[in-house]
């Protein structure tokens, strides 16, 4: 990769973990922090958030060749990423259909999977 496209990428990271705090904070204030943390799915989502927020503040940590001194216990928070994509998933029914629609074919046909 390109070191255009890698800072593109580290940019737009930073981007969508802002706007996920941001809802993050909006739902402590509408529902209140204790009723937040009761529902499964909005606890998932925050655990996600604050993985998010200590890989960009361990990320800034790096040296200015995007290296940094916590080597691979970095790269565990990174992993805790991918799973946006299920918050994601769960609030776009289309993508759910599609989703399916690749389990079932991948499958031979038999898909009982519920998908959120």
């Amino acid at each position: 990769m390109t070191p255009e496209f890698i800072l593109v990428l580290d940019g737009l990271n930073q981007f969508f973990s802002y706007v996920f705090l941001l809802e993050m904070i909006l739902k402590h204030i509408g529902y209140g922090i204790k009723k937040y943390w009761s529902e499964p799915m909005d606890a998932f989502d925050g655990i996600i958030v604050l993985v998010s927020m200590i890989d960009i503040v361990f990320s800034s940590m790096g040296s200015s060749e995007g290296t940094n001194s916590f080597g691979g216990f970095i790269s565990v928070f990174r992993a805790f990423r991918l799973l946006r994509v299920f918050k994601l998933i769960r609030r776009w029914p289309r993508l759910q259909e599609i989703l399916r629609a690749v389990i079932k074919s991948a499958s031979g046909g038999n898909c009982n999977t519920k998908i959120y």
